[in-house]
């Protein structure tokens, strides 16, 4: 198991993380590498939501802006497998 360091902190999908210093989402994939996925405006086409477009389990979700900032830092901690 590895623990990252307290500005990142999971998100309520697995495999993405919060950084509460800076408000940005990342990614982490198999190489273990965080990678920052790219904000999204509101707009006609995205019916208006601001915040990170996800994939998860084939899935198209979003993080909303207003669900990033009610997340309280604790550890995160990911299973390796």
């Amino acid at each position: 198991m590895v623990t990252l360091p307290l500005p990142y902190v999971a998100t309520k999908l697995p495999g993405y993380f919060l950084n509460i210093n800076t408000m940005t989402v990342y990614s982490i994939k198999i190489d273990g590498v965080l990678k920052e996925i790219k904000h999204r405006k509101a707009n006609q086409w995205n019916n208006f939501r601001s915040g990170y477009q996800v994939s998860h389990q084939g899935t198209r979700r979003w993080l909303d802006d207003a669900y990033l900032k009610t997340i309280k830092p604790h550890d995160s901690v990911i299973d390796v497998k």
